[in-house]
């Protein structure tokens, strides 16, 4: 007779939530926002499940303090009337817009599986659900676009055959992406050498979906700054630091004299032909939802849908990055929803000499850094990444044994 533990039941249902935000059934129909509702139907039975548990691993105050607030700054502006954008929103649509904030309650089952002996092989097995995604994508964009074969229309219809860089259609980024990103790293640095070769043409695999399937600017700078910074910051000798920074500033002058870096800059021209209008979609957009939120600027205008019309131009407040939350929920709900990413930031700096500690904070850089470009942590297809985030930091924070050291 199989028994499953509690830890079982968690990771198993983990398991099969993030699977399907995988996009893995997207491949007919784009099914994104049904399986975000059957999502949160998940997230609040592992909820009950969790409560009725009666030995529970420790939650640290900082981490129910969060989960508080969240609670509180959902339910706030589930009920306020906020400031019309484009008219008034119904009670259904703002529910729409704000259930997936609901898998932040993910954090506690998350934080029992870390806490316990299936830790390293929920992470593992985590992390190889991101890199199977990203392979299967890899395949079916290069079908598509190289071979002539649409074996899954629902995938290319996420954003549509009209979303092209390169003279091809992109495929959006998913939920995992840093994470998996932030894994291969810490193992490059932390295997023996035979292993190192998978890992970098995982890395290798990996960069180029970014760079140039979803072909993104910010998804390249954040692993870039978390490279570094990891570089830097691991746990070694003052003469091995020096030594680190001295090799990276030589690195970096020549990729500052590289013909690369002016091209890369030249991408951030309003008048570059590849990139110019989404530049400046963005910074016109910006100007308008910061008039905007200039009204009420503590609490914000409120919740609004992400397309917006301005003198006849739609503008995406989701262009914005994680600035989208201050102009929404003002001055107070932008610092809530920093606070679990400068958390990881500061837990995982602390116990960097662990491998949870170096993961945890390589993944916090880059949400920081990618959430303040347009990859916004809170937008609904990235949001999932926000539990295992604050679940990581909380089990790191309060975990003294059992740990790998690196």
């Amino acid at each position: 007779m199989i028994r499953l533990s509690i830890q079982d039941i968690y990771r198993y249902f983990l398991y099969v939530i993030f699977f399907i935000n995988l996009s893995f059934f997207n491949i007919f129909i784009d099914l994104t926002y049904t399986i975000q509702k059957l999502s949160v139907y998940m997230t609040f039975l592992l909820l009950i499940i969790y409560s009725l548990q009666k030995r529970k691993s420790k939650v640290t105050l900082f981490t129910s303090i969060t989960v508080l607030l969240f609670c509180l700054l959902v339910t706030f502006n589930l009920f306020r009337q906020g400031v019309p954008v484009n008219g008034f929103l119904l009670f259904s649509e703002k529910l729409f817009l704000l259930r997936n904030f609901s898998f932040i309650l993910l954090v506690f089952p998350i934080t029992e599986i870390l806490n316990s002996e299936y830790s390293s092989k929920f992470l593992k097995v985590v992390f190889l659900l991101g890199m199977f995604a990203i392979l299967f994508r890899c395949f079916i964009w290069l079908s598509y676009n190289y071979a002539g074969l649409n074996i899954a229309p629902g995938i290319i219809a996420e954003r549509g055959i009209n979303w092209t860089r390169y003279g091809a259609v992109r495929l959006q980024a998913l939920f995992l992406d840093g994470y998996v990103l932030a894994y291969l790293l810490c193992k490059l640095f932390v295997t023996e050498s035979k292993k190192k070769l998978l890992y970098s043409v995982y890395l290798f695999i990996v960069l180029f979906y970014e760079g140039i399937i979803y072909a993104s600017r910010s998804q390249l700078i954040g692993f870039f700054v978390m490279f570094i910074t990891i570089y830097l910051f691991k746990k070694t000798s003052l003469l091995n630091q020096l030594i680190s920074f001295f090799f990276l500033t030589i690195a970096s002058v020549g990729i500052l004299m590289s013909p690369y870096y002016n091209r890369f800059l030249d991408s951030f021209s309003v008048s570059n032909s590849d990139y110019g209008a989404g530049t400046l979609v963005r910074i016109v957009g910006r100007k308008y939802y910061h008039e905007m939120w200039t009204q009420k600027m503590y609490l914000g205008f409120g919740q609004t849908t992400d397309g917006n019309i301005f003198n006849g131009w739609k503008y995406y407040i989701s262009d914005l990055g994680i600035i989208r939350m201050l102009y929404q929920f003002g001055i107070i709900g932008f610092i809530v929803c920093l606070l679990p990413i400068l958390y990881g930031c500061l837990v995982g700096f602390k116990r960097r000499v662990y491998f949870d500690g170096m993961l945890l904070f390589s993944l916090s850089i880059f949400v920081l850094i990618t959430s303040f470009a347009s990859q916004n942590l809170y937008d609904y297809s990235r949001i999932m990444l926000l539990p295992l985030l604050l679940g990581l930091a909380n089990s790191t924070s309060t975990s003294k044994v059992n740990k790998v050291m690196v």
